[in-house]
């Protein structure tokens, strides 16, 4: 992701997402989970709702708080009081304190009457219903017992009235001009017409409550299983879409190639697909096959984009890596591998002297002695190993021009001994004996080995793995290998899943021999080159015409009888490219020995002033040789 304040673009984003998708998903299935669990244990809830509307004379009477004037309390709000309560939870035979628990009111004011809407809550969609109308019927039955006993009331007032007025009529009829009683008399009148009009008033009013809408079986109030599973769903997708944007804003490592010149200022020369027959270690040498895959093609064009780099194609290249684990030795055995089936003469060098690992590819190379071993026996006997021990160290493979110096054993400190002075002389002589020279070198952070080998070359080539290597130690290796004058010559993305248009798929089909064609005799490369000949010939003091001897020598056995290749030596090498590559280079001899029988004594004559020239510079450098043995026994 973008960095450094850099805004997102969608398609960053997009990117970010796909490739924390995992991340994704396991938070959606952890909502998923969570709300299967909320369903599990929530417990089931109904609700039933009854509707009942107050007449004109209870309307009144509530809101005056009394009924007829006798004080009376008929307001809703004894809904949740234990006289209604607990005739309802009675009539249920339910505790009270569920009953109470699960009933609610609402009164709803209209112009002249008003309604009361009572709601009951139950485990059950007739548990519901019945709280529902108990409750309500436990409402108007309270509302009618009160009516009652204010009509019982005002009946009473009226039969004691009634006895007083009779008194003062009494006292009237022995007294007519007593005025007191009179007062009395009209008073108690006034009062007793109160009392029948209110009695009336309550006689006629009918009926106070009408239930208008009756309890209704109990509907879930629980969410529906599609409501939480759409809303674990979008909060699982949403959490997960976060989660991964910060996770991948912090992640550190390697995602493209694209990121390596920004960050390192070094650009990238390949980018190897991912494979999982490498990665299951069931193909070891995918550059030895003739089958046409991505990764094949990408350790052709990185062979080809280094050959160009190289000055006349030809040099000595270290390749090394971030971290263990990148693929250096797979990508030094198949670069070196890619270039002889190219007809180039190459060594590889097994240059990690801790943890070689180029016997895992060319079989029988473990226990064999090599670039430690020269060493180490050159800093016992305090000289530089000669041409001949350098040559001995190399070792043949099934592929016609490509040699191998196994990293040997060593009981001395390998860095010490790669920053030794032999180094530089049996990578100098490797170089002379081969077009290309390629060192698998240990992992280049941590460890000055890869620096002290780069030391002696045209340059390093880095390898970083994508998914893997943290950008802050690629940074890091890069600005350690220029800050000790090492030239970097490109970055190797390895392992990478960017896909190739559909278009190039008819490039990568597998080819295959045709079943006519009869296998064609191989050639044994256990033989040295015409350049080792040469330096043999200058290491043992030969003269000029020893030179030209050699070189106007005849060529070994024809073909047939150099037919010692192994063509299972290589796992994952495919023996029918092998047959097919040593069958061209045998051509390529037969033809040449045909134009060499063709030249002449004039190209005989050219052929040994070549080697005269090449004697005395053999000469010279033998002389400087020795002056440097002298200095050091001196």
């Amino acid at each position: 992701m973008a960095r450094d304040g850099d805004q997102l673009t969608l398609r960053e984003v997009l990117s970010a997402l796909w490739r924390r998708k995992w991340i994704i998903v396991a938070v959606t299935l952890l909502a998923a989970v969570v709300a299967a669990v909320y369903l599990a244990r929530v417990e089931p809830n109904y609700t039933s709702t009854t509707t009942a509307r107050a007449s004109t004379f209870l309307t009144d009477s509530i809101a005056a708080g009394s009924i007829a004037g006798v004080p009376a309390d008929v307001d809703p709000s004894v809904i949740t009081t234990p006289a209604v309560l607990e005739p309802a939870a009675e009539a249920l035979d339910e505790p009270v304190q569920t009953v109470a628990s699960s009933v609610t009111y609402e009164v709803v004011e209209g112009l002249r009457t008003n309604s009361l809407v009572v709601t009951a809550a139950g485990p059950s969609s007739d548990s519901a219903q019945a709280r529902a109308q108990a409750v309500m019927q436990s409402y108007m039955d309270y509302v009618s017992q009160t009516i009652a006993s204010t009509l019982t009331t005002l009946q009473t007032n009226v039969a004691t009235t009634t006895e007083q007025i009779r008194a003062y009529q009494t006292q009237l009829a022995g007294n007519p001009n007593d005025p007191i009683a009179a007062q009395n008399l009209a008073t108690s009148l006034a009062t007793l017409s109160g009392y029948n009009s209110q009695i009336v008033l309550i006689q006629n009013a009918g009926s106070v409550l009408t239930v208008t809408a009756a309890a209704t079986p109990g509907a879930s109030t629980n969410p529906s299983l599609l409501i939480v599973a759409a809303l674990a769903l979008v909060c699982g997708l949403l959490a997960g879409a976060g989660i991964a944007l910060v996770r991948d804003f912090f992640d550190d490592r390697l995602r493209s190639s694209d990121e390596i010149e920004p960050l390192t200022g070094a650009p990238a020369i390949a980018e190897l697909a991912n494979d999982p027959r490498v990665s299951r270690r069931k193909v070891r040498l995918p550059a030895a096959s003739a089958e046409r895959t991505a990764l094949s093609e990408g350790i052709r064009s990185l062979r080809t984009t280094v050959q160009v780099m190289l000055p006349e194609g030809k040099g000595v290249i270290v390749v090394t890596s971030v971290e263990p684990g990148d693929g250096k030795t797979f990508l030094s055995t198949n670069l070196a591998v890619s270039w002889a089936r190219a007809g180039r003469k190459v060594i590889l060098v097994g240059g990690d002297l801790r943890r070689g690992q180029l016997g895992w590819y060319f079989p029988g190379l473990d226990h064999v002695a090599g670039l430690g071993n020269l060493l180490s026996d050159a800093s016992s006997a305090r000289r530089a190993p000669s041409q001949t021990q350098i040559i001995d160290s190399l070792q043949s493979t099934p592929f016609r021009g490509l040699r191998v110096m196994p990293s040997g054993s060593t009981t001395e400190e390998p860095a010490d001994l790669l920053g030794g002075r032999h180094v530089g002389r049996v990578i100098t002589h490797l170089a002379r004996s081969a077009d290309v020279v390629v060192i698998d070198s240990p992992p280049a952070l941590a460890l000055a080995d890869a620096s002290e080998l780069a030391s002696h070359a045209f340059g390093v080539v880095l390898i970083a793995t994508v998914n893997r290597t943290r950008r802050a130690l690629l940074r890091d290796t890069v600005a350690n290998l220029r800050a000790n004058g090492i030239e970097v010559l490109g970055i190797v993305v390895n392992r990478s899943r960017r896909r190739l248009p559909k278009s190039y798929a008819s490039y990568y089909l597998k080819r295959t021999s045709s079943p006519a064609a009869a296998p064609r005799a191989t050639r044994s490369t256990a033989q040295p080159l015409e350049d080792d000949r040469v330096l043999l010939a200058e290491d043992e003091g030969a003269d000029n015409a020893e030179v030209s001897a050699r070189l106007d020598a005849p060529r070994s056995a024809p073909a047939t009888a150099r037919s010692g290749l192994d063509e299972t030596a290589v796992p994952g090498a495919d023996p029918e490219a092998i047959r097919e590559d040593v069958a061209a280079d045998v051509d390529i001899d037969d033809t040449s020995d045909t134009e060499h029988a063709d030249v002449g004594d004039e190209s005989l004559q050219d052929r040994q002033d070549e080697a005269t020239s090449q004697g005395l510079r053999g000469a010279r450098r033998r002389r400087d040789d020795i002056d440097l043995d002298q200095d050091q026994h001196a």
